[in-house]
């Protein structure tokens, strides 16, 4: 009888045993899952962060090409003002409708009072006592932001007053602006 009461011990340690086994198995595995589960969402975030960014590059360059578009009906519309018929009209509408379009998704023109460096691109320095040092005298061609970021820089000449502080000029013309810089 001793002998059958300690083979009953021992099937019960054995079980107690293979018990402990199984729980720790159960543990290591719901372990894992968490981590799979963990590692799958941030690799869906890090996949929609990549499309969106992409999405976001795709309509930077869209927009950036559709510069010359709106260049060349502003270059239209300036020279059929003399014109007094329909297709100047048309030319008109048209571009409004471009213009109202892009501006609906984000597009700007840079507004061009005093000279920033980060929105503007200096292409003369005009002497002149009617402004102070750093004011857009005239905007050569315009620039863009899409959604806060620069497209294209503004061409623009500069007031350099002889009488007046230089200095907020000098230290902006070191700095470049490059408006193609939109990775993140």
């Amino acid at each position: 009888m001793d002998e059958s009461r300690s083979l009953d011990e021992m099937d019960r340690e054995e079980l107690c045993n293979l018990l402990r086994e199984k729980e720790e198995r159960v543990e290591e595995l719901e372990s894992l899952v968490k981590r799979i589960k963990a590692d799958f969402e941030n690799y869906k975030k890090r996949t929609d962060n990549k499309i969106e960014n992409e999405v976001f590059k795709a309509e930077i360059d869209f927009a950036k090409d559709l510069l010359d578009a709106v260049d060349s009906f502003k270059v239209a519309l300036e020279i059929g003002e003399v014109r007094d018929d329909g297709f100047y009209e048309g030319v008109k509408n048209t571009y409004s409708l471009l213009i109202d379009s892009l501006k609906e998704r984000g597009l700007k023109e840079i507004e061009s009072e005093n000279f920033d460096p980060n929105l503007h691109q200096a292409v003369d320095r005009v002497e002149t006592d009617e402004y102070n040092d750093g004011e857009v005298v005239d905007v050569l061609q315009e620039g863009y932001i899409y959604q806060e970021q620069v497209l294209r820089p503004s061409l623009v000449r500069v007031a350099f007053n002889p009488n007046g502080d230089e200095s907020s000029l000098e230290s902006s013309e070191d700095t470049e602006v490059n408006g193609d810089d939109y990775d993140e």
